[in-house]
């Protein structure tokens, strides 16, 4: 089996606020959510989940900004295994961050 695909996971993402970098094309969830503060993927993923319903009602493309993709990640013992991921666009990011501060506040 090949070694995943190192992809973009950067410890502070370009889409969060006053980073003035390029941002590259798709960020992961994992970057996303790691630079949010979240500790499990079971809290993260209510806080995306909400976006998706955002993102759904504002009529968006999903498959654009919320890309599912499912990844190979390499464990401890050197075997892999297939993790679910999302790469996102930068407005699927600020819809996530805004969600977040509402659940914040």
């Amino acid at each position: 089996m090949p070694p995943p695909h190192k992809g973009y996971a950067p410890t502070t993402p370009e889409c969060l606020p006053g980073n003035t970098a390029k941002p590259p094309r798709q960020h992961r969830k994992a970057s996303l959510a790691t630079a949010l503060g979240y500790s499990t993927w079971q809290k993260f993923n209510r806080v995306l989940n909400k976006a998706l319903q955002v993102a759904q009602n504002r009529g968006m493309e999903m498959n654009e900004h919320f890309n599912q993709v499912v990844e190979m990640v390499r464990l401890s013992s050197g075997t892999f295994r297939e993790v679910e991921n999302f790469h996102l666009s930068r407005l699927a990011c600020l819809i996530i961050l805004d969600r977040f501060s509402k659940a914040v506040s």
